[in-house]
C-alpha cells in the first residue's frame, strides 16, 4: 500500500471508511484524506458508478480520479457474510464511516448507525442522502441537478424572460462534500470531550438550500414573489470585449470610479444617477451600451492587464489554463500523480492550507480493489483479535498466585470482584473488566492453566509469556481464545536471554497473524535500538519513570527514541502510578518525562493499573497520584476515554466501550 510521505496533517492517525459513491460522499472523504486521514474506499464488485462516467481517458474515468485522490481501495460484497465480517472488523479500528445508501439500505445490510455503534461506540457515522433520512422523500434517489431543479437554483440561474438553466459542475455535490468534511471534523472534535461517536446527517437537499441562505429569507408580511435575485445588475457580470469575455465586479464606489477612469468615461462616476449599486441596476440600459463600446477597444486579457488590482475582473478562461496558471502554481494547487493504469497525470491538491500541519503528499486514486489483499488480511487479523463482547480494561495481576478466578483473594480483604468494582468506578462503567495473569519467570504453564480455567468467553486479548513458549503451547493459547502474545523484557529472570530469542519468535508469531507486544524499560531502548526497530511487534515502553537519569534530568537518548517511535501506529507508552517515583529522588524527572510524552502523543498512552505485590503496597504511591497529574495535562474526557479506556482496548485487541 502507498506510504504517505511528508508532514503530518490535522487528521493524521485517523481512519476513515468510505462506502459512498459518485461525488458528495467520496469528495468529502478526499478532503479528510488531504488533511492526513487514512481513507479506505470500499466498493462493491461492480465498482463506484462514477468509474463508468464518460471520459476521454480509455482506462479510467477522469471524474473518479479527481474525486478519489489519496485513498486505499478495497472491494467488498456486503451481501456476502465473509465480506460483511471483514467490514465489521475494519469498523472496530475506524474513526469515521461515510456512506450514501438510502436510509432503508444500511439497516438491511447490517451496517446502520445503531448496529455499528455497538461495535465501536466512538465511531463517527456520516450518512449522505438525497433528501434526508426522514420525510416523504427520504427513500428517493437524489442527484445534483435534480436538487437544483427542485430547490429553485435553476430558476434563478436562468434569465427573467428565459427558461431555467442548470449550473454545471456538480455544485450541490461539491458543497455537500464540504459539509461532510466540516460535519465529520466537528464530530471528531466533540468526541475529544465526550469520548463518544455520533451520527452525522448530510443531504443534497440541505446543501442546495444552504447554498441559497442569502435568498432563503421570507420576512413576515412579504408577498410570496419578491426579488430574491442576488445579482447586482448589468454592470457586474460578463461583458464582451474585442476578443473573449471579461467578468467585472464594480459594486463599491471605489471600484466603480476606477472602472470609469480606466475605460475613459470618468463622467459616469460623477453622475448622481449612477452613484449606487441600485441606481446603476435601474439605469443599466443607459450604461451598458457605453461600457460595451469602450470594452470593444481591447481583448479580455488586455483589459485584465489594464485594470490590474484596481478593478476586480477576470478574463473567461478554460479549466485547462489552470494547469499552468502562475497563481495556481505559486499556491501549489496542482501536483503530479502516478497511477498504475493511467500513468502520470496532473491534478488538484491541497484545498486547505495549514501552517504547522500541512498534511502528507497526495497519491493517485486507487484502481478497483487495488489494496484488497492487504486490507482484507488486516481485517482478518482484527477479527481474530477482537472478541464479540466489548470490555473496558485489561488488568494484569503481578503474581501467578493471584490467578484471576471469581472470589479468589488478591490481597487481604480484596477479591477480584472488589478490584473490578474499583476500576469500574474509576471508568464510570458497569461493563465487564477482564483480569488476566502476568507471569514472571520461565513457567508458561501457570498462564495456560489460568486461561483454561477462565474459559474461552473470558480469556481474550494478550497472554504474557516467556519467550521459550512452544508450538504446542501456542496452539493451546489459540484454542483458549488468545490472539496476542506479550513478552516482558525487563523481567530480571528473562532479560538475560530474551533478546537472543525474541526476533525469530516474534517473526514466527507475527506470521500467524497474531498480535505481538514487546514491553521494554527505558534503559533497554538505547542498547537494543537497532533490533527493536526491525521487530514486527507493537512496542510498549514500560517503566517510564526510568527515563530520568540519576541527577533528575531526562535520559535524552531514550526519550528521543520513544518520541520518534510514538509517531508510528504500533508504539505505546504505559503509564502507572506504580512507576512514578513519587517518594524517590527522581520524582521531578519522572513527572517531566510523563508530561512530555502525554502531551506529545496522548493517543499512544495506556493506563497501567497494576496491582502490586503485597510486600510492595506500602512502598508504591497510589495510582491516584498519577491520575491527578494526568488530568492536569489533558482534558478529563480525553483522559478517561482515551488513556484509561480507548487506547488500552485498542492495544489489547478489545472493542472500545
Amino acid at each position: 500500500m502507498p506510504a504517505r510521505t511528508g508532514k503530518t496533517g490535522p487528521l493524521s492517525g485517523l481512519r476513515v471508511l468510505d462506502l459512498s459513491a459518485y461525488i458528495a460522499g467520496p469528495y468529502g472523504c478526499a478532503l479528510l484524506a488531504d488533511q492526513g486521514a487514512e481513507v479506505i474506499k470500499i466498493e462493491p464488485p461492480a465498482g463506484d458508478n462514477l468509474r463508468k462516467y464518460p471520459s476521454t481517458l480509455e482506462t479510467e474515468s477522469r471524474a473518479f480520479l479527481g474525486v478519489n485522490r489519496s485513498k486505499l481501495g478495497v472491494v467488498l460484497d456486503l451481501k456476502k457474510p465473509a465480506d460483511l465480517d471483514a467490514l465489521l472488523a475494519l469498523v472496530r479500528t475506524a474513526d469515521v464511516l461515510v456512506h450514501n445508501f438510502r436510509p432503508s439500505v444500511a439497516p438491511r445490510l447490517g451496517i446502520s448507525y445503531e448496529q455499528l455503534q455497538l461495535i465501536n461506540p466512538r465511531l463517527i457515522y456520516c450518512a449522505v442522502s438525497g433528501y434526508g433520512e426522514t420525510g416523504p422523500l427520504s427513500e428517493k434517489a437524489g442527484y445534483d441537478q435534480v436538487l437544483q431543479s427542485m430547490t429553485g437554483i435553476c430558476t434563478l440561474q436562468g434569465k427573467a424572460d428565459g427558461p431555467p438553466e442548470i449550473v454545471y459542475g456538480s455544485v450541490v455535490d461539491y458543497y455537500a462534500a464540504a459539509l461532510v468534511a466540516a460535519g465529520v471534523s466537528s464530530a471528531l472534535y466533540e468526541r475529544e470531550r465526550s469520548g463518544a461517536g455520533q451520527h452525522v446527517g448530510i443531504s443534497l437537499l440541505r446543501s442546495a438550500l444552504a447554498m441559497q441562505s442569502a435568498r432563503l429569507v421570507w420576512a413576515e408580511g412579504e408577498p410570496r414573489d419578491v426579488g430574491r435575485d442576488m445579482r447586482s445588475g448589468g454592470i457586474t457580470g460578463l461583458h464582451p470585449t474585442r476578443e473573449g469575455h471579461l467578468y467585472i465586479s464594480a459594486n463599491t464606489p471605489h471600484f466603480w470610479r476606477a472602472l470609469c477612469d480606466k475605460i475613459g468615461l470618468p463622467e459616469l462616476a460623477q453622475d448622481e444617477r449612477y452613484d449606487s449599486v441600485r441606481k446603476r441596476a435601474q439605469h443599466q440600459s443607459d450604461i451598458l451600451p457605453l461600457l460595451h463600446r469602450a470594452l470593444a477597444a481591447r481583448s479580455a486579457l488586455e483589459w485584465e492587464a489594464v485594470f490590474g488590482e484596481e478593478v476586480p475582473c477576470a478574463a473567461a478562461r478554460s479549466v485547462e489554463d489552470m494547469f499552468d496558471d502562475p497563481q495556481v502554481l505559486a499556491q501549489g494547487l496542482v501536483t503530479d500523480y502516478a497511477h498504475p493504469v493511467v500513468g502520470h497525470y496532473r491534478g488538484f491538491t491541497a484545498p486547505v492550507e495549514f501552517s504547522r500541519t500541512p498534511g502528507p503528499a497526495p497519491f493517485a486514486a486507487p484502481t478497483l480493489g487495488q489494496h484488497s489483499d492487504a486490507i482484507r488480511a488486516e481485517a482478518q487479523r482484527q477479527a481474530g483479535l477482537a472478541p464479540p463482547g466489548a470490555c473496558d480494561a485489561h488488568i494484569h495481576i503481578y503474581d501467578a498466585r493471584f490467578a484471576p478466578l471469581a472470589g479468589r483473594q488478591l490481597l487481604s480483604g480484596c477479591t477480584v470482584q472488589d478490584y473490578q468494582r474499583d476500576i469500574q468506578h474509576l471508568l464510570g462503567t458497569q461493563r465487564t473488566v477482564i483480569v488476566t495473569p502476568t507471569v514472571y519467570g520461565t513457567n508458561n504453564r501457570v498462564t495456560l492453566d489460568a486461561i483454561s480455567q477462565l474459559g474461552i468467553e473470558h480469556a481474550r486479548g494478550v497472554a504474557v509469556l516467556h519467550p521459550n513458549v512452544s508450538d504446542a503451547e501456542l496452539h493451546q493459547l489459540h484454542a483458549g481464545g488468545i490472539r496476542g502474545i506479550r513478552f516482558t523484557l525487563f523481567d530480571p529472570v528473562t532479560a538475560v536471554t530474551s533478546f537472543d530469542m525474541i526476533e525469530p519468535l516474534a517473526e514466527r508469531i507475527h506470521a500467524l497473524g497474531w498480535h505481538v507486544q514487546l514491553h521494554l524499560r527505558a534503559e533497554q531502548i538505547v542498547a537494543h535500538a537497532a533490533l527493536i526497530d526491525r521487530l514486527p511487534c507493537a512496542l510498549v515502553f514500560d517503566h517510564m519513570a526510568r527515563l530520568p537519569t540519576g541527577d533528575g534530568g531526562l535520559n535524552q537518548a531514550a526519550f528521543d527514541i520513544v518520541k520518534q517511535r510514538l509517531a508510528r501506529r504500533n508504539t505505546w507508552v504505559k503509564l502507572s502510578g506504580a512507576y512514578l517515583d513519587a517518594r524517590g529522588p527522581h520524582y521531578a524527572g519522572s513527572v517531566a518525562a510523563a508530561q512530555a510524552l502525554v502531551q506529545a502523543a496522548p493517543d499512544r498512552m495506556v493506563w497501567g493499573s497494576d496491582w502490586p505485590h503485597p510486600t510492595e503496597k506500602q512502598q508504591r504511591p497510589d495510582d491516584a497520584a498519577l491520575f491527578a497529574l494526568l488530568s492536569q495535562w489533558v482534558p478529563y474526557a480525553a483522559l478517561r476515554q482515551q488513556i484509561l479506556v480507548g487506547n488500552a482496548c485498542a492495544l489489547y485487541g478489545f472493542d472500545t466501550p
